[in-house]
């Protein structure tokens, strides 16, 4: 059993020069929609990933590793990245957006049959798994239930995986009042006490409650 190795930062980058072979698995919708997301830096990386999914749509169809693999939920497509880098396009949203109900489009019994799919592949090639953090943004996912998909169904094959994220952890500015530029004349030459808003200024006090 291995665990998740996580990364901030670029994954192309990351795997630029790397020998070992790599399958990066992500979400495609099942109307063919390529245009935004991850899918923009992957196609500019590796064009054939977006050429063979729109084919793929066109198509109904695709014949891979000598089976017949329909376009529709739950379906991988793999396609071929150049040196030892596989690319799977995995079918795991139904259309884009929420639906009437509210409903965000990720399917999760097709995406772990998907990711089932992806762990075969990646076990036969002995392959690693450098994957972005799928499923929780467009698609509308619950990244820690998708955590653990990945868990049951890569880890658990004992598959090296490693998922990347580009953010970043936010800024904290600590104020020390004694770095102010001004010094407050308390009661002096019958000025009044200037009251300064913690709030404002984001310092915490005791009586301060965060209620975003």
């Amino acid at each position: 059993m291995t665990e998740i190795k996580y990364i901030v930062g670029d994954l192309f980058e990351a795997i630029s020069g790397n020998d070992k072979r790599i399958v990066i698995p992500h979400i495609v919708n099942s109307v063919g929609g390529w245009g935004s997301g991850f899918v923009l830096p992957l196609a500019k990386h590796f064009p054939m990933s977006e050429q063979e999914y729109r084919k793929w749509y066109k198509d109904g169809e695709i014949e891979s590793y000598g089976d017949i693999v329909p376009f529709q939920l739950g379906k991988v497509q793999f396609v071929y990245g150049g040196r030892c880098i596989t690319i799977a396009n995995m079918v795991g949203q139904e259309g884009t957006g929420l639906g009437i109900d509210g409903r965000p489009p990720i399917r999760y019994s097709a995406l772990a049959e998907c990711m089932q799919e992806v762990a075969e592949n990646a076990r036969v090639r002995r392959a690693e798994i450098h994957a972005p953090k799928f499923g929780s943004g467009l698609s509308g996912g619950d990244w820690s239930f998708i955590e653990e998909l990945i868990k049951e169904c890569w880890c658990d094959c004992d598959i090296p995986v490693t998922i990347y994220s580009l953010e970043e952890a936010p800024i904290v500015i600590a104020l020390d009042p004694n770095d102010l530029d001004f010094k407050p004349n308390f009661g002096q030459g019958g000025q009044q006490p200037i009251d300064i808003d913690a709030d404002l200024l984001g310092i915490k006090t005791p009586d301060s409650q965060d209620v975003s």
